[in-house]
C-alpha cells in the first residue's frame, strides 16, 4: 500500500511533486525486516515482532502519505 498510494497520486495528477515522508521510507522497511530475520535466528518472535511493526508503522506511513495528498 506505502508503494501504491506514492504512485497513485502521482499517475492520476493529484500532485505535481513525488510525495516523500512518512514513518518509514523503502530503505527503513527492508532493514527492519532484515534485522528481524536476523534475530529470527536465535527466536522466530523477533520475526513475529518485526512484522507486526513493519504492518503498523507501513499503515501509518500509508494515512501519512494520503494526508500529504490531500493537503497539495
Amino acid at each position: 500500500m506505502t508503494t501504491y498510494v506514492k504512485a497513485a497520486a502521482k499517475e492520476k495528477e493529484l500532485v505535481e511533486k513525488e510525495i516523500k515522508g512518512g514513518v518509514l521510507e523503502r530503505a527503513e522497511r527492508l532493514f527492519l525486516l532484515f534485522i528481524g530475520i536476523v534475530f529470527a535466528s536465535v527466536a522466530t518472535v523477533y520475526l513475529t515482532t518485526a512484522i507486526v511493526i513493519l504492518a503498523i508503522l507501513s499503515n501509518i506511513t500509508v494515512l501519512q502519505r494520503i494526508l500529504i495528498t490531500i493537503r497539495e
